[in-house]
């Protein structure tokens, strides 16, 4: 921790252009989302799915970004997810970056791990058709963190036709959950399953990146 406020304050000073000379709402954002849901399911309950429809499946987001430089940003996401069994505090990225240029920007904290088509946007619900992800690759089943705790480099490039390239290259360690469905059906059969039963959270080095082309 002691390391990234060392980064912190050495970007800061190395850099001309001080954060008081600007408004507040030039260098502070903030945004807010959420998403609650019911369903109902006459055999074996699955996600939202319930023998009794009950709205106790909801969810409160608030992602942060302050840009005191034009080069340094800090970005943060963190919330609430709400259920039968209580209430549970989620902390999905928190990241320091640094723009060197539009091609070369580095992350360095709790970064996005970009992964499939929503693998960065987890917990906007409102970007996608569906309430749940499709849980074969984001459910428990150890592909996808909230976030990479690490460093990356991403960047950006257009060329004259304005096809828009994007990468990203990420090494640290990630907190995957896997659940054993066979401890699951067990505990339903038994009437005592409950959210995270026979769930595991694994501790995973990664190395990894992602490229994609826009046009």
């Amino acid at each position: 921790m002691n390391r990234y406020f060392a980064i912190i304050a050495f970007l800061i000073l190395s850099t001309s252009n001080p954060a008081y000379a600007r408004g507040l709402d030039e260098v502070i954002s903030l945004h807010g989302f959420g998403d609650i849901a019911g369903g109902w399911t006459s055999a074996n309950r699955y996600l939202n799915g319930t023998p009794r429809v009950a709205f106790d499946n909801a969810g409160l987001v608030l992602n942060i970004a302050a840009q005191p430089l034009d080069r340094l940003r800090i970005v943060g996401q963190f919330g609430v997810d709400l259920s039968a069994d209580g209430v549970v505090p989620v902390l999905d990225f928190v990241f320091v970056e640094w723009t060197f240029t539009q091609a070369a920007v580095l992350r360095l904290g709790r970064v996005y791990q970009p992964y499939g088509l929503y693998g960065e946007l987890l917990e906007v619900g409102i970007l996608r058709p569906m309430i749940d992800l499709p849980q074969a690759v984001y459910g428990p089943v150890a592909l996808v963190a909230r976030g990479c705790n690490g460093i990356s480099l991403t960047g950006t490039k257009t060329n004259k036709k304005n096809w828009m390239t994007e990468y990203d290259v990420f090494i640290g360690y990630l907190q995957l959950e896997d659940d054993d469905p066979v401890g699951m059906l067990s505990a339903q059969q038994q009437g005592t399953a409950k959210a995270g039963d026979a769930s595991n959270n694994n501790h995973t080095d990664v190395l990894g990146g992602g490229f994609r082309l826009n046009f």
